[in-house]
């Protein structure tokens, strides 16, 4: 007999404005939490230090995304920096 084990797929949205660190949550029992954004032409930094400046924090390129691998034992609040104003979309397995 096979076990199947299927998961299911969260997307949560976030407004984000350039020039500031937004919050923003991966949820509790995430498995590979992925941040994109809606703009396909922005570019982004992501740091878990809402106090370093703008310019610091892993850069991610336009069309890129940033992957929290594993899975989150509590939820985890990162903060994204946009070129634009723009949506960040979290998607993740729960």
């Amino acid at each position: 007999m096979a076990i199947n084990n299927y998961r299911q797929f969260t997307t949560t949205r976030t407004a984000v404005l350039a020039g500031a660190w937004t919050p923003v949550i991966i949820p509790v029992g995430a498995l590979d939490g992925t941040i994109t954004l809606e703009d396909a032409t922005a570019t982004f930094r992501v740091t878990a230090n809402n106090t370093f400046g703008l310019a610091e924090g892993v850069p991610v390129s336009a069309t890129g995304s940033y992957i929290f691998p594993g899975t989150a034992s509590t939820a985890i609040t990162v903060y994204v920096n946009p070129s634009v104003n723009t949506v960040a979309v979290i998607q993740s397995q729960i």
